[in-house]
């Protein structure tokens, strides 16, 4: 009886992992699929009000707009 050989997987291929997760023209972040193959995930109107949220609770405690922040122009302990 012949052994079959096992496919080892290409170094270079990217992970099906890194394939799943993404954005398209209706989710801002794609967390998954269903079995179906449907995305879900959160949607471009509700990231844009978490970060509407995050700048006014960052407003209310004192804190820079972290949308108006550069990010280059920050101290970095390395």
């Amino acid at each position: 009886m012949a052994k079959r050989k096992k496919n080892k997987r290409n170094s270079s291929a990217p992970d099906e992992e890194d394939l799943l997760y993404g954005s398209d023209e209706t989710f801002a972040f794609i967390a998954g699929y269903t079995a179906g193959g449907f995305p879900y995930g959160i949607t471009w109107e509700e990231a844009e009000e978490l970060a509407k949220r995050d700048a006014q609770t960052a407003k209310e405690i004192g804190l820079p707009d972290p949308a108006e922040e550069d990010p280059d122009d920050c101290d970095l302990p390395f």
